[in-house]
């Protein structure tokens, strides 16, 4: 992680965003903003990217998100006033990646389009504390091209159990780099605070 700059801006407050990157995805010198609208990432295979690099702070006050990409440089948002979570989950190209609530009812879903070994999401019907699924090569009914809805259900796939919040420590691990050797920033995988032992981005 470099120094941040605070007049860099990465601001996403709507429309419909959808990314397919080689290098770092979303990847911003300061701050990163998600008010609204829908972002669908499918990051680097590389674990020398990531979907989400920024170097200040990261948060998320509306929208959806679903990112999916590489574990070495993973980054979550810091914090918000919308529940996110981040998961250690792997698929390959062309899988759906779907999001269910305690129902069974998809809340996001997209389709990757490289392999993956984390998934970062976030949407307006997340509750602090909630706890949702993540589906992972499930069939999703009346996605459109991308493999979006927000609605229906799913069928098949293998599941991971994840819990949402607002603060950096949503997802797998806490705050902090994936582990010793990995990426820093917080939300990573792994790891409390700060450049993982042995050296981060």
């Amino acid at each position: 992680m470099g120094q941040a700059d605070s007049s860099c801006l990465i601001q996403i407050n709507g429309g419909y965003v959808v990314v397919d990157s080689v290098g770092d995805a979303i990847d911003s010198n300061g701050n990163v903003e998600v008010t609204g609208g829908v972002l669908l990432v499918s990051g680097p295979t590389s674990d020398g990217d990531g979907a989400f690099d920024y170097d200040g702070s990261a948060t998320i006050s509306g929208g959806t998100v679903l990112m999916v990409g590489s574990t070495g440089m993973a980054q979550s948002f810091t914090g918000g006033t919308q529940a996110f979570a981040m998961a250690s989950a792997s698929g390959e190209a062309g899988q759906s990646v779907c999001m269910v609530d305690g129902s069974g009812n998809v809340m996001a879903s997209f389709t990757a389009t490289k392999r993956f070994g984390m998934v970062l999401t976030s949407s307006p019907a997340f509750a602090e504390g909630g706890e949702y699924t993540l589906v992972i090569g499930g069939e999703v009914a009346n996605a459109n091209a991308d493999g979006y809805t927000d609605s229906g259900a799913v069928s098949g796939g293998s599941e991971t159990a994840i819990t949402a919040s607002c603060t950096a420590s949503a997802g797998v691990g806490g705050a902090g780099g994936m582990d010793a050797g990995g990426a820093n920033g917080a939300g990573g995988i792994g790891g409390a605070g700060g450049p993982a032992a042995g050296g981060g981005k």
